[in-house]
């Protein structure tokens, strides 16, 4: 008979020899569970690797990554690429590229912009913040990556401009119209043209690209003179209208009845006039009826008998024809009626001292050809500034104009003569030089001649002039 104490003993044994029996087998069953996941997960990555979206999917349930931002968006952006091509790059890679983006659209730059022909500079604050469509992705099955496009850089430029930067305007020509009245042909035009300025697209999206990428860099930008174009709706061929020349003349401090003829001739009578090649254009044509209140102008002031000055409709109808005779100048376009106004007029020194065209209908006329060989059409408008400006537009045909001046008594070269003699000390002259296709030089004395020249402005251009000639010789 067995001690009771070790029959105990016995029972105990065979307990434990269970628990390790069962422990064991708990093991071997979580080893073989783990060695199962193992192998499934392996025939995971075989299986995307070769496209299966159903497994690729299945193997993302294995994959660990931060829970931040980046890595939620690169997530997204990889399902989005797996949806295209059934299979994507790494998560790493697109998270990598989801952080370039965020990077990218943070930077910001600041650009000096610099005028043509002028001190004028202006400062460009740029971000990819505010044109994220700068971004390009480039998305291949086994990549992402993000970069700033400078082909988009130019289509935004080109589509809206700089900010704070006039931009050149252009308008469609959608109609000719004849007149009862006159030989004047008119055109019809969804607006008026006018010429701004924009970057050199040659280079700046490059240099744009260079700055938000380093922003310790210091990048100018030279503007350029942009003309407005008019683009031909009809169905008759007038070339290819653009800018030819401009002329630009101020009339701030007119009174009201000056400011409101100027602007009705600028816009009324000068606005849209068409001139076939070889015809002639005429100012006073353009006025289609007398200068009378009852045709709509008003009362200002009119130099009468070369010396008076008195009012009676349509004073200031000269600052319009003053700005078309400087364009027609600009343009190289033969002169075949002008005169000088007898009083020297204030408004007519900016832009072209001494070149100014009176006229008045039935005794005085402005007027010149179109030799050009193409139809040419002016436009004219003005600004808030008191600005007043006509342009010409039609096809080139390779000439070019220079103008020197303006030459007084005191400051004219020895050679320069008007009928023959010396200028005189109440005259200031231009010389304007006409370069034709085939390279012949011609020259023209533009020559004005006023009862008087203001003694202030005899001290500011003529002395002026005299100092610049002589630093240009040294």
């Amino acid at each position: 008979m067995q001690s009771p104490v070790r029959h105990l003993i016995q029972a105990n044994l065979a307990l434990l020899s269970v628990l390790v029996l069962a422990m064991t087998g708990s093991n071997y069953q979580k080893q073989a569970s783990l060695m199962s996941n193992s192998m499934r997960f392996s025939h995971s990555i075989y299986s995307a690797s070769i496209g299966s979206t159903e497994s690729m999917e299945h193997m993302t349930k294995y994959e660990t990554y931060p829970n931040s931002m980046t890595w939620r968006i690169a997530r997204r952006l990889r399902n989005r690429i797996r949806e295209r091509y059934l299979t994507a790059p790494m998560l790493n890679r697109s998270a990598k590229a989801v952080a370039h983006r965020q990077w990218l659209l943070k930077r910001s730059a600041e650009l000096t912009l610099i005028y043509p022909d002028s001190d004028q500079q202006q400062s460009w604050n740029v971000s990819v913040a505010s044109h994220p469509e700068w971004i390009r992705a480039r998305i291949t099955p086994s990549s992402v990556s993000f970069e700033l496009s400078e082909a988009r850089i130019r289509e935004t430029i080109e589509r809206d401009g700089v900010p704070g930067v006039t931009t050149a305007y252009n308008v469609d020509l959608t109609e000719i119209l004849g007149s009862e009245s006159s030989d004047i042909v008119r055109v019809v035009t969804s607006d008026t043209a006018t010429p701004g300025f924009s970057p050199d697209l040659d280079i700046a999206p490059s240099r744009i690209v260079l700055a938000l990428l380093d922003e310790s860099e210091q990048i100018s930008l030279p503007l350029q003179h942009v003309s407005g174009r008019i683009h031909n709706k009809t169905d008759q061929d007038l070339g290819e209208l653009v800018l030819l020349s401009s002329g630009k003349s101020n009339y701030y401090g007119s009174k009201y009845g000056r400011r409101f003829n100027v602007r009705k001739a600028l816009y009324e009578h000068v606005h849209n006039v068409l001139v076939m090649p070889g015809e002639e254009f005429s100012f006073n044509d353009t006025l289609e009826g007398p200068v009378t209140r009852s045709n709509g102008w008003a009362e200002a002031k009119v130099i009468f008998g070369g010396s008076e000055l008195r009012k009676a409709p349509g004073g200031g109808i000269c600052q319009a024809s003053t700005t078309v005779y400087r364009a027609s100048v600009e343009a190289g376009l033969p002169v075949r009626a002008r005169r000088a106004h007898s009083l020297f007029v204030n408004y007519y020194e900016k832009h072209g001292i001494g070149i100014d065209a009176t006229i008045f209908p039935g005794s005085q006329d402005l007027a010149f050809t179109n030799d050009t060989g193409h139809p040419i059409l002016i436009q004219a408008y003005s600004n808030s500034s008191s600005e007043a400006f006509v342009n010409i537009y039609g096809t080139p045909d390779g000439r070019s104009v220079t103008l020197a001046g303006p030459y007084m008594k005191t400051n004219a070269p020895d050679d320069l003569l008007t009928l023959r003699k010396s200028l005189h000390r109440n005259e200031i002259a231009w010389i304007q030089t006409v370069v034709d296709p085939n390279g012949n030089e011609s020259k023209h004395v533009i020559a004005s001649r006023y009862r008087e020249i203001p003694n202030y402005i005899r001290e500011r251009y003529g002395k002026r002039l005299l100092t610049a000639l002589v630093n240009e010789t040294e």
